[in-house]
């Protein structure tokens, strides 16, 4: 029962569904405790990790539940330093920036010592989750490239999927554009579709990608499906990071503004009055020395397409 109910929380793990993966934790654990099987039970607290990292749990009661986590796995080098790991990505959101250094490096020895480099390379999140909050984006890319390449090197494409997607993050916020670009087409490649998280988060990098380079209407429909995507999971960071991506392409919108000019100030002000009234706002140039004139601002494209037909019916009514 106790394989039973952690396949379970591995459908959840996928779907970031974090607290319905904790809970068919906690049963896989009640199971095993009554096989007396204590390696089972310590192997799936070290797996509640992820749970209170990623999850809803507030990263001061996340900090709280990793000591009693710890307790169960002390007497096993290799579980404790996953625990070790995932505790350092909590200690990091408190801004303890040193004391998460020192959990992550104390888990990256006993990892790679041990020879376990899928491990090694899938931990890298944390690390570069780490630096990313201390705002050390040089440190970031240099854990994250480590783990995108031990992910190669190892045929993990899952992890290639989520630490690509990060690691265009803070090339992105370098200003390293293209370089972004390439890792977000290899995370694109390499997610899985029935992972959540590695399917948000390459979306949200590359809309800000393609909404720079000017390409807003695609930019825009894949910053509002990572943010749908996101919507329906329990991580709070993951959606709150596709919310602030779809902001960011909202923001680089074009934002070109030109005059219509009318015949008359009457017929201006006729039209202005008609485009109100269809829920359209333009800006009267009168303080612009241009009374017969009206200003518009370009928007996406399914607003300028409301914008014109809404013009026709507001010309047509003001005769």
């Amino acid at each position: 029962m106790a394989e039973a109910w952690r396949r379970i929380g591995d459908v959840h793990w996928m779907a970031s569904s974090w607290q319905a993966r904790a809970d068919a934790l906690e049963e896989a654990r009640l199971h095993a405790r009554r096989a007396g099987d204590r390696r089972e039970e310590a192997d799936i607290m070290a797996a509640l990790g992820l749970s209170l990292l990623w999850g809803p749990t507030p990263a001061s009661a996340g900090i709280e539940r990793f000591r009693e986590v710890l307790e169960d796995v002390a007497d096993d080098p290799v579980l404790e330093a996953h625990v070790l790991g995932d505790r350092a990505g909590l200690e990091a959101m408190l801004g303890r920036f040193e004391e998460a250094r020192k959990s992550y490096r104390r888990s990256h020895r006993v990892l790679r010592d041990r020879g376990l480099k899928r491990a090694l390379g899938a931990q890298t999140i944390v690390g570069g989750e780490v630096e990313l909050l201390a705002g050390d984006l040089e440190a970031a890319e240099r854990e994250l490239l480590l783990g995108c390449t031990i992910a190669e090197e190892t045929g993990n494409r899952g992890s290639l999927a989520t630490l690509g997607s990060v690691l265009g993050d803070v090339l992105y916020r370098q200003g390293r554009v293209e370089e972004a670009s390439r890792w977000t087409e290899e995370a694109s490649r390499s997610a899985a579709p029935d992972d959540v998280a590695s399917q948000v988060l390459w979306r949200s990098i590359r809309a800000r990608i393609l909404a720079r380079e000017g390409a807003v209407a695609e930019a825009l429909e894949l910053a509002e499906r990572a943010v749908t995507l996101a919507g329906a999971t329990d991580a709070l960071n993951l959606h709150a990071g596709a919310l602030m991506s779809l902001g960011e392409v909202r923001g680089l919108g074009p934002m070109l503004a030109f005059e219509f000019v009318e015949q008359s100030p009457e017929r201006a002000k006729a039209v202005n009055a008609a485009l109100l009234a269809r829920g359209v706002i333009v800006r009267p140039a009168r303080a612009f020395g241009a009374p017969s004139a009206l200003r518009i601002t370009v928007g996406w494209p399914q607003e300028n397409a409301r914008l014109l037909a809404a013009a026709a019916e507001a010309l047509a009514e003001a005769g």
